[in-house]
């Protein structure tokens, strides 16, 4: 097995079939590695800082493998992982993040987790069809987010997600304060964020990322509002607003243990498209 840097002109014949996996990463600036067999790109090494505090504060240093072959051998994938913990520890990085591998890849899975590896989480990928969506009786009043108030929004979004998703987006979200305003003003960009209310009392939250894979991003209902229904009114007010900016389909992810979200959405008419693991090797940092 050999493995490429991105700037060795090795790379070059791989690259327009490598396009659509380090694009983002490019355009980012982060060095990586490419696993190649038998002229075959099998995964790969992304090293980096963090961005935008998602595990760590920003500018941590941080590694990612990308699985791209879910067919290799078990030695195979036993080779790469090893390697890619032995960059990590050689670059310093704080973790190593292996996300996005189907959950039925089961092989995957055991042998990351026998090198090392432990589940960071587990979540659906979850799709609705937009042109089954039901219009809202009697809706609740949105008011959109005004970018001076920013900072107080993801405050009241984190409140209001307390306790979802095994805690991951409290931690998300209070790491996302942490990031210098005009990095919060980009992220803020691909957004479309609410208030919501019940009358005149503000009971929860909405996050929206039309232009995204998962354009259904947050949906939170602050805890002493809980039970009332709120949950499901701005998630089908939610559905309503992507169909008026003509997406075909609604598309979230969900933490497989948040069983009143995953049974909200099903109910709703979502159906689970995949189980994803997302798997972590920390060095010295969150457990």
């Amino acid at each position: 097995m050999k493995t490429i840097s991105h700037i060795d002109p090795d790379l070059d014949p791989y690259r327009d079939e490598l396009s659509k996996y380090v694009a983002t990463y490019e355009s980012m600036g982060l060095s990586y590695w490419v696993f190649i067999e038998e002229s075959s790109p099998l995964a790969v090494y992304f090293l980096g800082n963090e961005p935008v505090n998602l595990l760590m504060p920003m500018g941590t240093p941080m590694a990612m493998i990308q699985v791209l072959n879910y067919e290799m051998s078990p030695e195979a994938l036993s080779e790469i992982a090893t390697e890619a913990l032995r960059m990590g520890r050689n670059h310093r990085v704080k973790y190593v993040l292996s996300p996005g591998i189907p959950a039925k890849e089961n092989v995957i899975v055991d042998v990351f987790k026998r090198e090392g590896f432990v589940e960071h989480a587990r979540w659906y990928r979850m799709t609705y069809s937009l042109k089954d969506v039901d219009e809202v009786k009697n809706p609740l009043r949105f008011e959109a987010i005004e970018r001076e108030n920013l900072r107080d929004f993801i405050e009241w979004l984190g409140h209001c997600m307390t306790g979802s998703q095994g805690g991951q987006e409290d931690v998300t979200l209070s790491n996302l304060l942490e990031v210098p305003d005009q990095l919060l003003e980009i992220w803020s960009t691909q957004q479309e964020l609410y208030n919501v209310f019940a009358d005149d009392d503000l009971i929860g939250a909405l996050n929206l990322t039309p232009d995204s894979d998962t354009n259904l991003n947050n949906i939170g209902v602050t805890p002493e509002q809980r039970g009332k229904g709120y949950g499901r009114q701005i998630a089908l007010q939610a559905l309503n607003r992507l169909r008026e900016l003509d997406k075909e389909k609604a598309r979230l992810r969900v933490h497989a243990e948040n069983k009143p979200a995953t049974g909200l959405y099903k109910s709703l008419g979502f159906k689970v498209e995949e189980e994803i693991a997302d798997l972590i090797v920390w060095r010295n940092g969150p457990e």
